[in-house]
């Protein structure tokens, strides 16, 4: 039985995680044993996300005077895990996705922002690339002209060393 004052702060706490988090997930977590919990956990750790199982009344209250609770109010039934996304949206969504496929693990919804997300705007967001992927990818972008130039560059002395070794030959 939980007191007033531990169901006072797990309120407080999902309240600023809500608040403080890009993107917010409900998933049912009905069938999953300790090991996979725990893996899951760990997958979700590595991309800066927590998971929170707390009892669905608390979360409406945490929600109270809230513009989500309306919106979540609906998939606040049975076993639910609260998961909080608070750097890397896409990778959190892609380990829920591949999760969800191994393992009975459900997607009910997300929130990011204030827009309500369905299972298969999950999948889309999960199959988007993640934000090392994206740094990558414009630091690729970003480097590419001074690659060029230097290539550039360096192809003038080049081509005169050609000219030259190619008359000496002769």
């Amino acid at each position: 039985m939980l007191t007033k004052q531990i169901k006072s702060q797990h309120i407080s706490e999902v309240s600023s995680h809500f608040e403080k988090a890009q993107a917010s997930f409900v998933v049912n977590f009905q069938g999953l044993n300790v090991e996979q919990i725990t893996d899951l956990r760990n997958q979700l750790r590595s991309k800066k996300s927590q998971m929170k199982v707390v009892r669905n009344t608390l979360v409406r209250r945490a929600l109270e005077g809230n513009d989500m609770k309306e919106k979540v109010n609906k998939f606040l039934s049975g076993t639910n895990a609260f998961i909080f996304a608070f750097e890397d949206i896409s990778g959190t969504a892609k380990v829920l996705s591949e999760f969800a496929d191994d393992t009975p693990l459900a997607l009910k919804t997300g929130l990011v922002g204030e827009k309500l997300l369905s299972e298969q705007e999950i999948e889309r967001l999960a199959s988007l690339p993640s934000l090392e992927e994206l740094r990558a990818q414009l630091l690729s972008v970003l480097s590419a002209p001074a690659q060029r130039l230097l290539r550039v560059f360096n192809e003038v002395p080049s081509s005169f060393v050609r000219v030259l070794s190619g008359s000496t030959k002769k």
